[in-house]
């Protein structure tokens, strides 16, 4: 086999490349190789595939981000910010990788909650129905530069300050499945605190709500008398009292009512809604009467 070599290789000596020679049974070539800056490695091996970091995360290692988009390696999707490339060719940073580089490349205390983790857990089908298409965050601090990163949906960044304890009730493991494909490491509020946070978020969304607990045979009531404990808003707690006492699933029964903190007086809740008889906020009419099953 023969094969004709176009041009010189000598000139690339200037520009101090180095040349491999690889031999092969049917021909020996030259092949030009890159060196490698300093650091490079070490690097990406801290940046899974298809996860961002930014600029502070490159100064804490004394490294710069300029210097690997440079060469190649990563590429920019928001100004100080760039990407290890996963193949795709999406600009769009999906929301999943964006969650796990906050939390689990940059070390920032962040999480998916609320109709977002109720969606990934099984809920989702109410959330399609009524075409909720964000993704609910939470942290204390969120970077400057994130509402500027191009995210397949759109991001709902609120507070950890609904619960005292702001760590219970969020699992940091597991497999998780959203849009038919497993998601592992995201970490994200368990169904009985999404709950607490979904109605904190909703606004006028009581049916969308209301068709998913419907089908939240599996809570587990220890686990949500802890979280009412430490919930600090009586109208989430009230509002959540509406919807369990309105489906009567098993763990309601094993709940203790009395113990919950519904505070004095009534809340607002529903602007022209109706007084609930018994937790005092104002719903829609139809969830302060006695509720008839479909089935």
């Amino acid at each position: 086999m023969g094969v004709q070599f176009i041009g010189r290789l000598e000139h690339v000596a200037a520009a101090h490349v180095e040349s491999v020679r690889i031999y092969s049974p049917f021909f020996m070539q030259h092949v030009q190789r890159v060196p490698e800056r300093p650091g490079t490695p070490s690097v990406l091996s801290d940046i899974p595939v298809g996860h961002i970091v930014d600029t502070d995360w490159f100064a804490r290692r004394g490294e710069s981000m300029r210097a690997c988009v440079e060469d190649g390696l990563l590429e920019y999707v928001a100004p100080g910010v760039c990407r290890r490339p996963n193949g795709s060719t999406h600009s769009k940073v999906c929301w999943e990788d964006l969650v796990r580089s906050l939390h689990n490349t940059m070390g920032l205390d962040v999480h998916v909650g609320g109709f977002t983790a109720l969606s990934c857990q099984g809920f989702d089908h109410p959330i399609r129905f009524h075409g909720l298409q964000e993704a609910w965050m939470y942290s204390e601090l969120f970077p400057d530069w994130l509402q500027t990163v191009p995210v397949d949906v759109r991001l709902m960044l609120r507070d950890k300050s609904l619960f005292e304890d702001p760590r219970y009730g969020i699992s940091d493991s597991g497999d998780l499945w959203c849009n038919d494909r497993c998601v592992p490491g995201v970490p994200m509020s368990i169904p009985e605190r999404a709950f607490l946070e979904a109605i904190d978020d909703m606004e006028t969304a009581y049916y969308v709500i209301d068709e998913m607990i419907d089908f939240a045979w599996d809570l587990r009531a220890d686990v949500l008398d802890k979280l009412m404990q430490y919930c600090r808003k009586s109208y989430v707690r009230r509002v959540f009292c509406v919807f369990a006492d309105r489906h009567q699933l098993p763990w309601w029964d094993e709940m203790v009512v009395d113990r919950i903190n519904l505070s004095a007086g009534s809340r607002a809740g529903l602007p022209g809604g109706t007084l609930h008889p018994r937790f005092n906020v104002r719903v829609p009419e139809e969830f302060a009467l006695p509720y008839e099953p479909w089935y």
